[in-house]
């Protein structure tokens, strides 16, 4: 049996494993200390937390429309697809009241919300079982889908709004509830129908019935009976 060469590696499943065990030992993350103890990241995930570039390029990727908003009710930060959609150019949103993206009859009614929500403020969505809506810079209104999300950061809470234009939402279940309504509509007059078919035909055996038995007492009728001139 030729002797293993002290330079060669160990093939035996035992040796296996244990170079598995070194490698995953080797690649363990480090914690970075901008996170919570409990949060362990590897390298790229931390590298792309931390910057500042790519955490902006992560809120403009979202597919809806974003806002961040101070304690105030400030609009601080807003995404690309927030300017798309309500028609404003960045900088005319920064800094101003995220009221100003609300129909003018749901404004006042909305500061008393929004401090409410600081007050307890925890993810969810806003106005459940309600239709919201927003306020294109044209003055245009949409019906809107929007979920709150608190972020807490240096002592400072902020609210992150993600909103939905669900218009075309909206018609496609005006339209399925007017197809169903017709639908329930040609039911009914089926319905109608079967019924005016069976009472037609009912009629129609009782009308047999009385005109065999008058024709069976013409026939027992005299030729000149005066009942035979009025038949």
């Amino acid at each position: 049996m030729t002797p293993r060469s002290p330079d060669a590696p160990e093939s035996s499943p035992r040796a296996r494993e244990r170079n598995d065990r070194q490698s995953l030992d080797q690649a363990v993350p480090v914690p970075d200390p901008s996170l919570p103890s409990d949060v362990i990241l590897g390298e790229p995930v931390q590298a792309l937390w931390s910057s500042e570039r790519s955490g902006q390029a992560i809120f403009n990727a979202s597919p809806d429309a974003m806002v961040i908003v101070d304690q105030g009710g400030r609009i601080v930060l807003a995404n690309d697809q927030c300017e798309n959609l309500f028609q404003y150019a960045r900088d005319e949103l920064v800094g101003n009241p995220i009221e100003i993206l609300l129909p003018h009859r749901l404004r006042e009614g909305h500061l008393g919300h929004r401090m409410e929500y600081f007050a307890d403020a925890s993810p969810r969505p806003m106005g459940t079982g309600l239709t919201l809506f927003g306020l294109r810079r044209d003055g245009g209104e949409f019906p809107a889908e929007i979920s709150l999300s608190p972020i807490r950061t240096d002592g400072e809470l902020f609210v992150a709004a993600s909103i939905r234009d669900i218009t075309e939402r909206k018609r496609t279940e005006a339209a399925l509830r007017k197809s169903e309504a017709m639908l329930h509509q040609a039911q009914k007059m089926e319905a109608i129908g079967r019924l005016a078919g069976g009472v037609a035909h009912d009629f129609n055996n009782l009308l047999t019935a009385i005109m065999g038995y008058a024709q069976l007492m013409t026939m027992r009728l005299e030729p000149g009976d005066p009942v035979m001139r009025d038949t």
